[in-house]
């Protein structure tokens, strides 16, 4: 699913291997020793990951089925008391509390979590059939816990398009959407809210609720 390239790694790695025996640690703080360690812990994991030239900072990409999602973790002077700084293209919906005895392949594999999550409710509300197509989607703005899903709609009756904007927990991507708004309004009169069954797939769930529109 993921490659470890070859640069800067390999130069890296090299070093890993004495840094994990008896090493010469004399021109090293404690926390910089500790953050090396820790990055040759997470150098074991499957994923894609660069350092920059100071090995102060790792970016990792997760690559899943319906997107990419990186991680940037940046040492801290006190690290490991305190965690890394942490940038990650999830944004709010990524939230980690470090613990003293937390590493950073903890925090790597708590991301891993979050991402799978988060892929798979896309994955669900992109698997739409005719007369949808799925466009896009990002986390929303105002409530991280939720994904923003922009549908293509053809009305079967004068074949224009329209577009649909949903607001989707990506927690439980099936249940009704928190809001469901259009660019054309109107199509949204007579919709079949009540026939949703959050116990359906979302793209069952859209044409059951759009079918006196749509059929």
């Amino acid at each position: 699913l993921m490659e470890v390239p070859v640069v800067p790694w390999n130069d890296f790695l090299i070093e890993c291997s004495s840094i994990n025996r008896e090493a010469d640690t004399s021109g090293l703080l404690e926390s910089e020793w500790k953050w090396l360690k820790q990055l040759c812990e997470l150098a074991d994991e499957d994923c894609c990951s660069e350092v920059d030239n100071s090995f102060q900072q790792i970016t990792l990409t997760l690559r899943l089925d319906a997107n990419s999602y990186l991680l940037k973790l940046r040492r801290t002077k006190s690290f490991p008391i305190t965690g890394p700084e942490v940038i990650t293209s999830l944004g709010f919906a990524f939230q980690y509390s470090w613990q003293n005895d937390d590493t950073l392949c903890t925090l790597y594999h708590r991301f891993i979590e979050h991402c799978l999550r988060i892929d798979l409710a896309v994955k669900l509300c992109s698997d739409v059939r005719y007369p949808f197509t799925f466009m896009e989607w990002a986390i929303d703005e105002d409530d991280s816990s939720c994904i923003n899903i922009t549908l293509l709609c053809e009305e079967r009756h004068t074949g224009k398009n329209f577009q649909l904007f949903l607001v989707v927990d990506w927690s439980e991507p099936n249940t009704f959407p928190r809001a469901i708004t259009s660019s054309v309004p109107e199509c949204l009169q007579n919709l079949r809210l009540d026939e949703w069954d959050s116990s359906n797939i979302f793209a069952d769930n859209l044409n059951r609720i759009f079918r006196n529109l749509i059929s």
